[in-house]
């Protein structure tokens, strides 16, 4: 689900996480770092427990956390990588990894952002929305990925497609699954 291509440095993921990174926030993490994944679950009926390991099927066994900052706004930035040698290239680089830019939270409380979707289907609105919250416990980190899909939402009354509007709708809806990768 989350694979290598999110991955890409192509101008549209610019241009994405342009729109991503809100306000920002005004500290960094200690997080900063490459860490190796120990456990990878996925759960696709629902939010409420982990689900079966997945790990075994994926092809990222790390995961690169490093402080960014975007035309001044401050965030952390994470993404799964191959392994500790391209996690540590990413940690090391001048490029901004999606999917996650989480732009607010603290290292007491946890980081967290959203990647959010919004498409125009011709007679309604279609999207998704993915949460992410990094935390760290000891020397690792545990990043935890909800999505929300939306089927369909209205227009709003520009007659557009938002992702305003999407992260608005997907709040008032449970989220429709979740993965939890558990790294060192």
């Amino acid at each position: 689900m989350y694979t290598r291509w999110m991955r890409s440095t192509s101008h549209m993921r610019r241009l994405v996480l342009m729109m991503l990174v809100g306000c920002g926030s005004s500290d960094e993490t200690s997080f900063a770092g490459t860490y190796v994944i120990q456990d990878w679950t996925e759960n696709l009926a629902s939010c409420d427990a982990p689900g079966p390991s997945i790990l075994s099927g994926q092809q990222d066994r790390g995961v690169m956390v490093k402080n960014a900052d975007f035309l001044g706004q401050k965030f952390v930035n994470t993404t799964t990588c191959f392994d500790t040698e391209e996690c540590n290239r990413f940690l090391h680089d001048n490029t901004l990894h999606l999917p996650f830019a989480l732009d607010s939270g603290s290292d007491a409380d946890g980081w967290s952002g959203d990647f959010v979707v919004a498409f125009d289907n011709t007679t309604a609105c279609s999207g998704d929305v993915t949460h992410a919250i990094l935390t760290g416990e000891g020397d690792g980190v545990t990043l935890r990925i909800e999505k929300t899909h939306l089927a369909s939402f209205p227009r709003d009354a520009s007659d557009a497609c938002t992702t305003d509007d999407a992260q608005t709708v997907a709040k008032t809806v449970p989220c429709t699954s979740v993965q939890i990768i558990t790294a060192l």
